[in-house]
C-alpha cells in the first residue's frame, strides 16, 4: 500500500472534534455506545488506567448529547441515534481541578489546601456549567469557597433540566496525595461532599464517572446509585484495541513498519503481542488488549510527513508517559508491601487477587498494594481461579506484570523504591580502597575476590533489613555499588531469548554477565569441632551454579548490539540465603570454565576466612 493512506495518529489527543477529521486516524469503537447511554443504568462508573482512552469517550459522549450523530459520519452509530437526544451536558475533567504539586505538599497547611482544592472544584463547576448553556450560574465566594453553599445555589439548574454529567479522571486529585495522609484525608473530605450531591441529582439523563481507583470513603458508591460496568465483560473491549481491531486498522502501518524493521508481518505482531498487548479488564478474562497510545506512539515513525527512512523501535512509551514511573514509586511509598512478592511480580511471578479485592470500593487504609497495581495497570488479569481452588476460597484471578512494556520500568522502580527503603549507601570517599580494590579484582579477572569485596559492601547493610531480601534485592545492590565503579552496568537486559540479571562492562571492554541464585546451601561439618561448617562446594555447584550457567547459555546472555566484538564471561553466582552472602561462583567463557567456593570475610582483621 502506499504511504498516501497513512494518516496522522493522535497522539496527546483526545477531543473527539480533533480526531474527527479526514486526515486523522482512529479506530471506531461506536458500536457500543448507543446502548451504554441508553436506558438502565444511567449512573455508570468506568475504571480504566491512563492513555486506554477514557477522555475521548467522554468526549464523543458530549457531542453525542449535545449535537446527535452529525459529527459520527462513517461510524457504526451513525444513523441510530434518535433524533431528539438533546441534553445540555455538564463535563468536568478532574484532571484540570488543580492539586498542589507533589514537590511543594510538604510545605503547606492541610487547612490551606482544603482552601485551594475547593476553590478549583468550585471554579471548575461554575465553568462547566457556562459551557452547558448555564450563564445563569451563579459566582462562587472566591475569597472563602464552601462548596456546600455553591451546590445548593445551583440546584435550581439541575431541578428544572435533564442534565447529562460527564466526570472525567475523577480521583485524580486522590492519586496526587496518595503518599501524604493529611493531604489524602483533605481531598476525600472535599470530593464526597461533591459525589454526595452528584448521587442525588433529581432524575439526570446520565451520569458516567471514569477514573482509576475505587475509594469507599469518596460517596461515589454508596448505596446502588452508581452502577460499575469496570469489569462487565461485555464493556471489556469499549476501551483498547483488540488483536482484531490490529489486524484491520492498523494494517497499512504494519505493512510499512515491517519493511522498515526488515521483519515479517507475523513477526512484528508477535512483537507488538509480547511488548503492548495484554490490558484485562473483564471478570472472565477474556479479552485482551493494546494500549492506544503505545500503538500509535510505536507506528508514528511510519506515519505522514515523518520521512520514508524513519524506523518505529519497541520502546516503554506508557511507562514513559503521563508519569507512570513517578505514579508507581508513590503507590509503593503509600502501602506496607511485601517486598519478596514485589520483586517476585519482578522476576515473572503471578500473584493471586480476590474478585472482591478488584471490584468492590476499598477504604483508603485497608486498600493492599496488589489491587491498585491492577487497577493502574502495571498489573492485568490473566486467569481466573474458581473460589474451590482458589487460596482464600473466593473467586480470584491470578494477576501479572501486563506486558513487557511495563515490565521493563516497572522492575526499575521496584528496585529504586528497596535501595530507597533498604538504604543502601553509596561508597564514600572512605570507601575508596574498597573501591579499588573491587575495580581491579573484576578487571583482572579475579572473580573469588570481586564476591569477597561485594560480600564486604553487604556487611553494611542492617541484619533486620535481611529479612526482605530477595534475590532482586542482591541485584540492585550489586548494581547500584558497580555502577560507581564501572562505566556501564545494566539490569534485567532483554535479548531474543530472555534477560539477564546483571551485565557490568569494564573500562577495557570487557562484558561479565552476572546471573544470580539465592539458595538453602548445603554445608559439610569440619572434622575439627571448632570449626564452622563450610560449604558443600560439591552440591551448591550441582543444584546451583551448573544450572545457573546452562541458562546463561541456553538464553544466550550477553548477545546483545552493546556487546557486539567484545569478550563475554558468564557467571553463575550461589548467594547463601542463611548466609546472606556469596558463597560460590562459576565463570564460563572462550578460556574455559572456573568455579569455587568464596571464603568467607572476617571484617574484624580484615583478612578472608574460612568459606
Amino acid at each position: 500500500m502506499s504511504e498516501e493512506v497513512l494518516r496522522y495518529l493522535p497522539i496527546g489527543v483526545s477531543d473527539w472534534s480533533d480526531i474527527n477529521v479526514p486526515d486523522t486516524f482512529f479506530v471506531d469503537k461506536t458500536q457500543k455506545l448507543l446502548k451504554l447511554v441508553s436506558g438502565k443504568p444511567n449512573k455508570i462508573f468506568l475504571s480504566r488506567p491512563r492513555r486506554m482512552g477514557k477522555s475521548t469517550l467522554v468526549s464523543m459522549i458530549e457531542d453525542l448529547f449535545t449535537n446527535g450523530d452529525k459529527n459520527f459520519k462513517g461510524t457504526a452509530i451513525y444513523g441510530h441515534w434518535p433524533q431528539e437526544e438533546r441534553y445540555p451536558v455538564v463535563t468536568l475533567n478532574f484532571m484540570n481541578v488543580k492539586c498542589t504539586p507533589h514537590s511543594q505538599q510538604k510545605a503547606i497547611s492541610t487547612e490551606f489546601y482544603i482552601t485551594s482544592f475547593t476553590k478549583s472544584l468550585c471554579k471548575s463547576l461554575q465553568k462547566a456549567f457556562e459551557r452547558a448553556g448555564f450563564t445563569e450560574v451563579p459566582k462562587f465566594n472566591n475569597e472563602s469557597p464552601d462548596l456546600d453553599s455553591f451546590l445548593k445555589d445551583i440546584e435550581d439548574i439541575t431541578d428544572e433540566h435533564r442534565l447529562v454529567f460527564l466526570i472525567d479522571e475523577w480521583d485524580h486529585p486522590l492519586s496526587q496525595t496518595i503518599d501524604n495522609k493529611p493531604l489524602f484525608s483533605a481531598t476525600l473530605s472535599v470530593l464526597s461532599i461533591f459525589y454526595d450531591w452528584l448521587r442525588n441529582i433529581n432524575a439526570p439523563r446520565f451520569i458516567l464517572i471514569t477514573g482509576i481507583m475505587r475509594y469507599h470513603e469518596a460517596s461515589l458508591f454508596t448505596g446502588q446509585d452508581i452502577q460499575d460496568i469496570s469489569m462487565d465483560p461485555y464493556w471489556g473491549d469499549l476501551l483498547g484495541i483488540t488483536q482484531d481491531e490490529l489486524v484491520t486498522y492498523y494494517a497499512t502501518y504494519i505493512e510499512q513498519a515491517a519493511q522498515r524493521l526488515q521483519l515479517s508481518q507475523d513477526e512484528l505482531l508477535a512483537e507488538l503481542k509480547l511488548y503492548y498487548d495484554g490490558f484485562c479488564f473483564d471478570e472472565d478474562a477474556q479479552v485482551k488488549l493494546y494500549c492506544p497510545y503505545s500503538l500509535n506512539k510505536f507506528f508514528e515513525p511510519v506515519s505522514p510527513k515523518q520521512g520514508p527512512n524513519k524506523v518505529p523501535k519497541f520502546d516503554t512509551f506508557w511507562m514513559n508517559s503521563a508519569g507512570a514511573s513517578h505514579a508507581v514509586r508513590r503507590l509503593l511509598a503509600s502501602r506496607k508491601i511485601d517486598l519478596p512478592q514485589i520483586q517476585g511480580l519482578c522476576d515473572g511471578k503471578d500473584v493471586i487477587i480476590t474478585q472482591d479485592e478488584l471490584s468492590q470500593p476499598q477504604y483508603f487504609s485497608k486498600v493492599e498494594i496488589l489491587p491498585l497495581l491492577t487497577d493502574t495497570g502495571y498489573l492485568s488479569i490473566k486467569e481466573v481461579i474458581p473460589a474451590d481452588q482458589a487460596p482464600k476460597k473466593e473467586l480470584s484471578f491470578r494477576c501479572g506484570i501486563t506486558n513487557k512494556e511495563i515490565s521493563k520500568k516497572f522492575s526499575k522502580v521496584v528496585l529504586d523504591h528497596i535501595n530507597d527503603k533498604l538504604n543502601l549507601q553509596a561508597l564514600t570517599t572512605e570507601d575508596s580502597e574498597l573501591r579499588e580494590a573491587l575495580r581491579q579484582a573484576l578487571e583482572q579477572g579475579d572473580i573469588t575476590k570481586t564476591c569477597a569485596k561485594l560480600n564486604e559492601l553487604l556487611c553494611s547493610i542492617a541484619y533486620d533489613a535481611f529479612k526482605d531480601f530477595h534475590e532482586a534485592s542482591y541485584r540492585s545492590a550489586f548494581a547500584k555499588w558497580l555502577r560507581e565503579i564501572f562505566p556501564e552496568v545494566r539490569e534485567e537486559t532483554y535479548n531474543y531469548q530472555g534477560r539477564s540479571d546483571l551485565e557490568v562492562q569494564t573500562k577495557q571492554g570487557r562484558v561479565y554477565v552476572f546471573e544470580l541464585k539465592v539458595c538453602d546451601c548445603p554445608m559439610v561439618a569440619s572434622n575439627n569441632p571448632e570449626e564452622e561448617p563450610a560449604i558443600d562446594l560439591q552440591k551448591v555447584d550441582a543444584e546451583v551454579l551448573i544450572p545457573a550457567k546452562k541458562q546463561i547459555l541456553s538464553r544466550s546472555y550477553g548477545v546483545n548490539a552493546h556487546t557486539q566484538g567484545l569478550p563475554v564471561t558468564g557467571v553463575a553466582l550461589a548467594i547463601g540465603s542463611t548466609q546472606r552472602r556469596i558463597v560460590a561462583w562459576r565463570s564460563i567463557s572462550a578460556a574455559g570454565e572456573s568455579c569455587a567456593a568464596v571464603p568467607r570475610i572476617d571484617l574484624t582483621n580484615k583478612h578472608i576466612g574460612t568459606p
